[in-house]
């Protein structure tokens, strides 16, 4: 709710609008649907030539998605379906100052359901906009840009779990 309470007026409505367009359109996780695991995959960021960075990238994003699907682990579930989260691209612009509601961060990323033969069963897509502006603008490159990423995966991790389909 603390995007809306930024927004004024129609923007915020608009917004609000497409958020639950989009909602509506996509089935929701199903009540106890779990995973033998969830793991995140960076290869496209290396695939592109960036293997320091996609580790950080993980290294980041890997905590926001345990904490978003905690309660949907199960190493013991005899279906064996692991939930992949697939980093496809992360645009972190420059924070200048100059005009704060149009710096967003982006991260484009997939959420893959694999069965136990690595079959690949369902692809949910999902572009992440976040604020550029979430970390303060006092701390160190590094510090501010693992912050970006760790909300970048927040947001992906939270629209993933509710778009995915039941299995």
């Amino acid at each position: 709710m603390r995007l809306f309470s930024s927004l004024g007026g129609k923007a915020a409505t608009g917004f609000a609008l497409a958020a639950g367009l989009i909602a509506g359109s996509v089935p929701a996780l199903a009540q106890g649907m779990h995973f033998r695991s969830v793991v995140i995959d960076t290869s496209p960021l290396v695939a592109a030539g960036y293997p320091t960075y996609a580790l950080t990238v993980e290294r980041a994003v890997a905590p926001s998605v345990a904490e978003a699907f905690a309660d949907s682990i199960d190493p013991s579930d005899p279906r064996g379906l692991r939930l992949v989260v697939r980093i496809l691209s992360v645009n972190l612009p420059l924070a200048t100052g100059a005009d704060r509601a149009s710096e967003n961060d982006f991260m484009r990323s997939e959420g893959l359901i694999v069965d136990a033969r690595g079959r690949v069963l369902s692809v949910t897509p999902v572009l992440s906009p976040v604020s550029a502006w979430t970390s303060p603008a006092n701390l160190p490159s590094e510090v501010s840009d693992f912050r970006r990423i760790r909300a970048l995966g927040l947001h992906a991790a939270f629209w993933i779990k509710r778009q995915l389909p039941a299995y």
